[in-house]
């Protein structure tokens, strides 16, 4: 794994990728996921939803995903018809857009 496949809590916190799937099995009915982080403080989950996808399910995916990654960072939900593949032919589960000077900035200060 990684780091640029890790979500980064503002607080420095990482998320590894076998905690997220998680908050998608408990809010149900989804059929494919994808975390997108754009800033530190914004996460982008891409959902590609079952038929029975209710309000209920996207409420329980709210709230586990604040739960896991804290009040400090604004989680959106952006409704997918398809995940699509890399030029690899891979689903990248999370996509992590921010700056790579970021991550080194971040190991300089834990080493």
């Amino acid at each position: 794994t990684k780091i640029r496949d890790f979500i980064v809590t503002p607080s420095g916190k990482l998320i590894s990728p076998p905690v997220l799937p998680a908050p998608i099995r408990e809010a149900k009915n989804v059929v494919e996921s994808q975390f997108i982080q754009k800033s530190l403080d914004t996460v982008i989950v891409r959902i590609v939803k079952a038929d029975d996808f209710t309000q209920t399910n996207e409420l329980a995916l709210l709230r586990s995903l604040n739960q896991l990654l804290g009040k400090e960072m604004t989680t959106k939900i952006e409704y997918v018809k398809k995940i699509y593949e890399t030029n690899a032919y891979k689903k990248r589960f999370i996509i992590n857009e921010m700056e790579k000077d970021y991550f080194d900035k971040l190991f300089e200060k834990s080493s």
